[in-house]
């Protein structure tokens, strides 16, 4: 009876001993299972603080701009295809509200298609550019970083090549590059941010705001002095039933062409032209686009001004990205192919190269 006692509390030892490294075990495992468990993250950074001096450069090696019935105007098609080396962005201005920074003058190369009709029928201009450099200002709500006001100046050579119009006949005119100067103004009436903050990467889905921008600026060419010049003459010596006459032309044609260079030249107003010519005001309005930005993930993104550690946001849909570095505190790195995802931009591909920023 005694050593059945015995063996009884031998068992229950054991067995006390056998669930007590079970728990241990299971607590280990559990243990080591959280290790394994990505918490959520619920980091926060808010918009940065820019300061004068502080300096952000890129290299951009493709950016595509289409104007088109989507986004202004049926009556015309602008696509503009563009390479900038070292597009550096300097704050000029940190006092007030708004941040004024400086796009430092820098060469740009590309090529455009233009397609429009005043009334008369097609026309069709492409070409390069030539030896032309870009500078101007953006100006930054301090608030949220949004886009405010762009102007921009564009001075080189544009490669005209008209490939269709219904005035002449298309050999009168030789694919000659024509110096201009294009200075370019968009002002946002509410400014929207491309990045929202507080951002962090738990979950964050925005959209850009319905946005209304006014276009203006000028266009100046010595060649438009000269297209001036000669119409004066033109019409100042009566003399365009002649040349209708001599060239086959039409009368009437050959006469609201020569109204129109009249009423233009020989400085272009460009928001005349849109207002007057295209039939469109010189305001853009373009929709809200719900859900278009969204980030849930952070990344370590090397490029040729260091490696980062970045917020990824995806823009609609994953046709695009952007992945943008508080240790910067600008943008590193922005990809994609909108099409007509996002107005105005159809694609980008740009990346940090340097920066001077605390």
């Amino acid at each position: 009876m005694k050593g059945k006692i015995i063996t009884l509390l031998i068992c229950m030892m054991l067995l006390i001993t056998f669930f007590a490294v079970s728990k241990n075990n299971e607590k280990l495992a559990i243990n080591e299972d959280i290790k394994d468990i990505k918490p959520l993250s619920f980091d926060e950074v808010e918009a940065p603080v820019w300061e004068s001096g502080d300096s952000w450069t890129y290299n951009i090696a493709n950016m595509e701009f289409v104007i088109d019935d989507e986004n202004l105007s049926e009556n015309l098609t602008l696509i503009i295809n563009a390479q900038i080396g070292d597009f550096t962005l300097e704050v000029i201005d940190d006092t007030g509200d708004i941040y004024q920074v400086g796009i430092i003058e820098t060469t740009i190369e590309g090529n455009y298609l233009l397609d429009t009709d005043f009334g008369d029928g097609p026309i069709r201009v492409s070409g390069d550019l030539e030896d032309t450099v870009l500078a101007g200002n953006l100006y930054f709500n301090k608030s949220d970083l949004g886009v405010a006001k762009f102007e921009g100046l564009v001075d080189g050579k544009l490669t005209v090549n008209i490939e269709e119009q219904p005035y002449f006949d298309r050999s009168v005119f030789p694919k000659i590059p024509i110096p201009m100067t294009i200075y370019l103004e968009v002002e946002m009436e509410n400014p929207f941010p491309v990045i929202q903050f507080p951002l962090n990467s738990s979950f964050m889905v925005w959209g850009m705001p319905a946005i209304n921008a006014s276009i203006g600026g000028t266009i100046e060419s010595i060649w438009l002095n000269i297209f001036n010049f000669i119409n004066q003459k033109i019409r100042k010596w009566g003399i365009i039933p002649p040349i209708a006459r001599i060239f086959g032309l039409d009368e009437q044609m050959l006469q609201d062409a020569s109204d129109m260079i009249d009423d233009i030249l020989p400085i272009i107003d460009i928001k005349y032209v849109l207002n007057e010519y295209l039939e469109v005001n010189n305001w853009v309005n373009t929709p809200e686009l719900p859900f278009m930005f969204f980030c849930n993930d952070t990344a370590e993104i090397t490029v040729p001004a260091g490696t980062f550690d970045t917020y990824e946001i995806l823009i609609a849909g994953g046709l695009g990205t952007i992945y943008y570095a508080p240790e910067v505190g600008n943008i590193i790195k922005i990809e994609g192919n909108f099409a007509d995802a996002l107005p105005f931009l159809n694609g980008i591909d740009a990346e940090l190269k340097e920066y001077n920023y605390n």
